[in-house]
């Protein structure tokens, strides 16, 4: 069960890493800055969180929020990302 479990870990990871891939692609130069804006909310949230969430965990309940588009969802996700794992500034995606 625990290769199970692993594997499922495994295939959320990439998941969350295209996510965050496919909003640098759709954002272009606008990137970094709309990340460290989400980013900053994201890690206030979390830091005031009576819930002691870590910022991916923030970024996955501030995406389940009704009336959310489907770019916000992701633009929120993939904020989350970069905070947990902050991507590389030469790395080039498309």
């Amino acid at each position: 069960m625990d290769h199970l479990h692993g594997e499922a870990t495994v295939r959320l990871a990439s998941r969350l890493y295209e996510t965050r891939d496919a909003v640098r692609f759709m954002l272009g130069e606008r990137y970094a800055e709309h990340m460290a804006e989400l980013g900053a909310v994201i890690r206030d949230i979390a830091q005031k969180s009576p819930r002691q969430m870590n910022e991916l965990q923030v970024s996955a309940e501030l995406a389940k929020a009704p009336g959310l588009n489907p770019h916000q969802i992701l633009c929120i996700i993939a904020a989350g990302v970069e905070l947990a794992e902050p991507s590389r500034p030469d790395k080039e995606v498309g």
